[in-house]
Protein backbone atom coordinates (compact mmCIF):
# COMPACT_ATOMS: atom_id res chain seq x y z
CA UNK A 1 0.00 0.00 0.00
CA UNK A 2 1.62 3.67 -1.10
CA UNK A 3 1.65 6.37 1.05
CA UNK A 4 -1.18 8.00 -1.00
CA UNK A 5 -3.36 4.82 -0.39
CA UNK A 6 -2.86 5.47 3.43
CA UNK A 7 -3.46 9.02 3.07
CA UNK A 8 -6.63 8.51 1.09
CA UNK A 9 -7.67 5.49 3.55
CA UNK A 10 -7.41 7.97 6.23
CA UNK A 11 -9.50 10.46 4.60
CA UNK A 12 -12.16 8.20 4.21
CA UNK A 13 -12.20 6.92 7.67
CA UNK A 14 -12.23 10.66 8.96
CA UNK A 15 -14.78 11.43 6.14
CA UNK A 16 -17.34 8.48 7.10
CA UNK A 17 -16.80 9.51 11.06
CA UNK A 18 -17.51 13.20 10.30
CA UNK A 19 -20.83 12.48 8.01
CA UNK A 20 -21.90 10.18 10.52
CA UNK A 21 -21.34 12.76 13.39
CA UNK A 22 -23.35 15.27 11.05
CA UNK A 23 -25.85 13.18 10.68
CA UNK A 24 -26.12 12.56 14.41
CA UNK A 25 -26.12 15.96 14.74
CA UNK A 26 -29.01 16.69 11.72
CA UNK A 27 -31.13 14.09 13.78
CA UNK A 28 -30.71 15.94 17.33
CA UNK A 29 -31.82 19.21 15.26
CA UNK A 30 -34.99 17.82 14.10
CA UNK A 31 -35.97 16.41 17.38
CA UNK A 32 -34.98 19.24 19.05
CA UNK A 33 -37.32 21.42 15.75
CA UNK A 34 -39.89 19.08 16.30
CA UNK A 35 -40.07 19.51 19.89
CA UNK A 36 -39.94 23.33 19.55
CA UNK A 37 -43.07 22.99 17.47
CA UNK A 38 -44.33 20.39 19.81
CA UNK A 39 -43.85 23.61 22.54
CA UNK A 40 -45.38 25.98 20.02
CA UNK A 41 -48.86 23.69 19.42
CA UNK A 42 -49.02 23.64 23.23
CA UNK A 43 -48.55 26.65 24.30
CA UNK A 44 -50.92 28.07 21.60
CA UNK A 45 -53.62 25.45 23.18
CA UNK A 46 -52.37 26.39 26.47
CA UNK A 47 -53.55 30.16 25.56
CA UNK A 48 -56.65 29.29 23.95
CA UNK A 49 -58.02 27.37 27.47
CA UNK A 50 -57.02 29.88 29.72
CA UNK A 51 -59.11 32.43 27.24
CA UNK A 52 -61.92 29.77 27.34
CA UNK A 53 -61.33 29.86 31.18
CA UNK A 54 -61.54 33.84 31.63
CA UNK A 55 -65.02 33.25 29.45
CA UNK A 56 -66.44 30.86 31.58
CA UNK A 57 -65.33 32.79 34.68
CA UNK A 58 -67.18 35.85 33.61
CA UNK A 59 -69.74 33.64 32.40
CA UNK A 60 -69.98 32.46 35.88
CA UNK A 61 -69.82 35.92 37.31
CA UNK A 62 -72.59 37.40 35.21
CA UNK A 63 -74.85 34.01 36.15
CA UNK A 64 -74.30 34.49 40.33
CA UNK A 65 -75.08 38.50 39.66
CA UNK A 66 -78.55 37.25 38.15
CA UNK A 67 -79.19 33.96 40.39
CA UNK A 68 -78.67 36.70 43.23
CA UNK A 69 -81.20 38.93 41.52
CA UNK A 70 -83.93 36.25 41.08
CA UNK A 71 -83.46 35.14 44.85
CA UNK A 72 -84.01 38.94 45.92
CA UNK A 73 -87.15 38.78 44.03
CA UNK A 74 -88.15 35.88 44.96
CA UNK A 75 -87.38 36.90 48.53
CA UNK A 76 -89.87 40.51 47.68
CA UNK A 77 -92.50 37.87 46.07
CA UNK A 78 -92.77 35.59 49.27
CA UNK A 79 -93.06 39.21 51.84
CA UNK A 80 -95.50 40.49 49.30
CA UNK A 81 -97.61 37.10 49.14
CA UNK A 82 -97.60 36.84 53.13
CA UNK A 83 -98.60 40.31 53.29
CA UNK A 84 -101.69 39.66 50.81
CA UNK A 85 -102.51 36.07 52.46
CA UNK A 86 -102.40 38.60 56.26
CA UNK A 87 -104.45 40.84 54.20
CA UNK A 88 -106.98 38.45 53.27
CA UNK A 89 -107.70 37.27 56.43
CA UNK A 90 -108.50 40.71 57.96
CA UNK A 91 -110.26 41.80 54.96
CA UNK A 92 -111.91 38.22 55.74
CA UNK A 93 -112.53 39.02 59.29
CA UNK A 94 -113.99 42.26 58.08
CA UNK A 95 -116.74 40.66 56.24
CA UNK A 96 -117.63 38.43 58.73
CA UNK A 97 -118.25 40.99 60.88
CA UNK A 98 -120.87 43.14 59.42
CA UNK A 99 -122.35 39.57 57.82
CA UNK A 100 -123.03 37.84 60.95
CA UNK A 101 -124.83 41.63 61.62
CA UNK A 102 -127.02 41.33 59.11
CA UNK A 103 -127.91 37.87 59.45
CA UNK A 104 -128.94 38.82 62.93
CA UNK A 105 -130.70 41.89 61.85
CA UNK A 106 -132.41 39.73 59.39
CA UNK A 107 -133.40 37.77 61.97
CA UNK A 108 -134.82 40.20 64.08
CA UNK A 109 -136.95 41.53 61.21
CA UNK A 110 -138.61 38.26 60.09
CA UNK A 111 -138.56 37.59 63.99
CA UNK A 112 -141.03 40.96 63.80
CA UNK A 113 -142.85 40.67 60.44
CA UNK A 114 -144.22 36.72 61.81
CA UNK A 115 -147.65 37.14 63.31
CA UNK A 116 -147.79 36.39 66.75
CA UNK A 117 -149.53 33.36 68.03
Amino acid sequence: MSASQVVQNAFLATWRVAVSEAAQEVSAIRHKAAEAAQVDSLTEAKAELESALQAAENQKAVLTAKCDQLLEQMFKLEQSRDEAVKEAAQLKGQVELPKSQNTEILDRLSDRDKPKK
